[in-house]
């Protein structure tokens, strides 16, 4: 068995595996977990479970998928209470969790199991939005999956049993929270390893997939509701990316150049919303200058978690006397994508405007936020350089 690297403790909001699957407006999964989350027997989290289920998702919804990945290879129930608690689960719209691996070989009593699921619910109740759903995931069959010595297959195989009974019987009549029990076979189980683990982790996403997509489909019909919103910590997380009056940066202008070519439109721009103002770190067909923060599209952009599109602002009331739109900007039409803070808060955007009006179909959709994506990701490896 190889040796894995053990996490001494949770990672911080910046070191947090982001996995992206494309399409337009994303579903957003926080994903919390022990060994099968956190990739045992992978090389990299795009071909672990993680990955897996962003594709499935995608693949089901024609809709984009954005998941975080938390946790460590040990995980128990008692650290994800304490994880849920320090998180603001007001930014997805499901969370699952693949919990009890670890407790199952350390043959925890099901009493202490079903107290500390108790408490774990407790603090999912009193963190999350009324709109969250949690799926927990029933410990999988881990005779079949790890190396075991013969008298202790028996043992765990039956303990693994009486915890997910356990984990039925508190998840029943507990609001926004649903157990889905773990179905596979020994095909499906056939031991991690560098060669089997990525397919082993796919079969694992399919099987999951099904129970999510009601709740993600109800939840893209309406905006997510956060939990927590405060100008103050939004601004802090800016603060904290050291981006604001930096020079130009040329991976950052080459995005732009790309947004306002591939749409053919008269303009793009990296914006950032900085107190009462916008702050323009790199445009193409746009000056670069600074505006009052309430003469902005992208102040709006931000005040959104989805595509953000006006395509025309003449014929909105909403912007039909904006100083972008009577002015000798001219703008007609604007679409912009929020971009975000490691931890979540939207910080600016990534936006296109034309002087003519226009429409946005689902492909632009899809194709503006993987571009604003690799914006976000230049964003956050230019924050952590500066750490």
């Amino acid at each position: 068995m190889p040796v894995w690297r053990r996490w001494a403790a949770l990672p911080r909001p910046h070191d947090l595996p982001h996995i992206y699957a494309m399409g337009p407006n994303a579903d957003r999964v926080l994903l919390i977990g022990g060994a099968a989350v956190q990739g045992l027997g992978v090389t990299s989290h795009e071909i672990a479970f993680g990955g897996h289920l962003a594709r499935h998702l995608s693949a089901s919804t024609g809709r984009g998928a954005d998941i975080e990945v938390v946790g460590n290879l040990n995980l128990t129930v008692q650290q994800c209470t304490r994880l849920v608690e320090a998180t603001d689960l007001g930014r997805f719209d499901a969370v699952v969790m693949l919990l009890g691996m670890r407790e199952a070989m350390m043959l925890a009593q099901r009493s202490e199991w079903r107290q500390d699921l108790e408490a774990l619910f407790d603090a999912i109740a009193g963190a999350a939005p009324s709109t969250l759903t949690t799926l927990i995931v029933g410990i999988p069959p881990l005779p079949l999956i790890v190396n075991l010595p013969k008298p202790l297959r028996r043992v765990i195989g039956r303990k693994v049993v009486r915890l997910n009974a356990q984990t039925s019987a508190s998840v029943a009549g507990r609001a926004g929270v649903s157990f889905v029990q773990f179905e596979a076979n020994a095909a499906d189980l056939a031991g991690l390893g560098p060669t089997r683990g990525t397919n082993l982790y796919e079969t694992w996403a399919g099987r999951i997939v099904p129970a999510m997509l009601p709740v993600l489909n109800a939840a893209s019909e309406g905006p997510r509701v956060h939990a927590r919103v405060d100008e103050s910590d939004r601004q802090h997380a800016l603060d904290e990316l050291h981006i604001l009056d930096t020079p130009r940066d040329e991976q950052f202008d080459s995005i732009t150049r790309v947004a306002r070519d591939l749409f053919g439109a008269s303009g793009a721009a990296v914006t950032f919303i900085d107190r009462d103002r916008q702050w323009i770190k790199s445009a193409a067909g746009i000056r670069r200058n600074v505006t009052p923060r309430q003469d902005s599209f992208c102040s709006v952009t931000i005040g959104r978690d989805k595509l953000f599109v006006v395509e025309d602002a003449l014929a909105d009331k909403r912007f039909a006397s904006h100083p972008w739109v009577t002015g000798d900007e001219h703008i007609r039409f604007y679409a912009g994508y929020p971009l975000e803070a490691p931890n979540g808060e939207r910080v600016g955007a990534l936006c296109i405007v034309d002087t003519q009006p226009r429409t946005f179909t689902a492909s632009d959709a899809s194709l503006l936020r993987e571009l604003a994506l690799r914006v976000q990701s230049r964003l956050w490896a230019a924050g952590a350089g500066t750490r």
